[in-house]
Parts: C-alpha cells; structure tokens; sequence
C-alpha cells in the first residue's frame, strides 16, 4: 500500500511538473534579432546604428546622400550651399561635410573641406559636439521623409575666434537632399 501510494503521488507530482512547464512559453521562442540585435521579453533591443524589428536596418543610412543647406543664424540667412553627409568609421556616425560652410584653412592657407562627426539614432536622431578647423560644433536635429523629399533640420552652435574675440554663432539649418 505505501508503494502504491508512493508511486501514486510521484505520477500526479511529475505530471504537474510537465504541466506547469508546458504553460511557461519564451516571449523570444519566435523572435529572430539576428546578428544586430538581442531579444528581451519578446522585443528586439538593437546594437547601436540598428533599428527595425529584427535590427537589420542600419540608421545612418537615411542621412548619407548630397543636400542643400540653407541657415537661419540669429536672423541672418545664408545659403544656399552645398554638403554631403558620408559615413564615418563607426556604424552609427556620420560626417557632415562642411557645416556652416566656415573657412578652414590648411597650414599653407589654402581653402579645405572640413567635416563634423555625428551620432545618429533611433528615429531619424542626430547629435555632435566637436572641434575642427578651430570651431567647436555642437547640436542636434533630425531627418525625415515626406512626399518624396527627405529633409534634416539641425540646430547648432559655432564658437570659435575670428581675431577679434571669441564669437558664438548660433543657428538653424535646413538640409534638403537632392
């Protein structure tokens, strides 16, 4: 009798335990993050420079391209003028060539491009604090699409010394790809 008993109360204890656990389900059984990407409860949380549900989408890929800048500078407007926006070395950043459209020059005075590094992010996000040629470069904006013509709103600060004093030049521009 306490065999049977015994026995008895293994089968019912060891079929819970097989029911119990056929109720339990991973949230991430069906999710596939890929190579970019690790599932968390069911949703995909991306390495940084990826988005999408399976975090395949690189981000910056949107911004890259030729645009035409037109700047709103505490009310002076200038433009418009070219910059192209490459990417950089590292997945989630980009480099805006010449920002501003600032003079840099060379050590033989000649006339150079320049280029400000940037992060972008998640929903069309982007950010930079940085020197080169002298100004320090720094603000954020965002890019987005809309009947066709993409556009990258950025609004910034540019500090550097014309010779005269430290100026601070504080601006919006309106980058339109073409």
């Amino acid at each position: 009798m306490k065999q049977l008993l015994t026995r008895t109360f293994s089968v019912v204890f060891f079929a819970c335990m097989l029911f119990l656990q056929g109720c339990e389900t991973d949230a991430c059984q069906d999710v596939d993050c890929g190579v970019n990407g690790a599932c968390f409860e069911g949703t995909c949380l991306c390495d940084p420079g990826y988005e999408g549900t399976d975090c395949n989408t690189v981000i910056r890929v949107e911004f890259l391209g030729d645009y035409e800048v037109e700047e709103d500078c505490a009310g002076s407007l200038f433009g418009p003028y070219n910059s192209e926006i490459t990417g950089a070395s590292d997945i989630d950043k980009v480099l805006i060539q010449n920002l501003g459209n600032y003079g840099c020059l060379d050590g033989m005075g000649n006339d150079i491009d320049y280029f400000v590094e940037a992060t972008v992010s998640t929903g069309g996000a982007i950010d930079f604090n940085m020197t080169t040629c002298t100004t320090t470069f720094e603000g954020s904006g965002s890019i987005s699409t809309v009947g066709g013509v993409t556009t990258m709103i950025i609004t910034y600060s540019a500090t550097y010394d014309p010779g005269t004093g430290v100026t601070t030049d504080n601006c919006t521009a309106t980058f339109t790809k073409f």
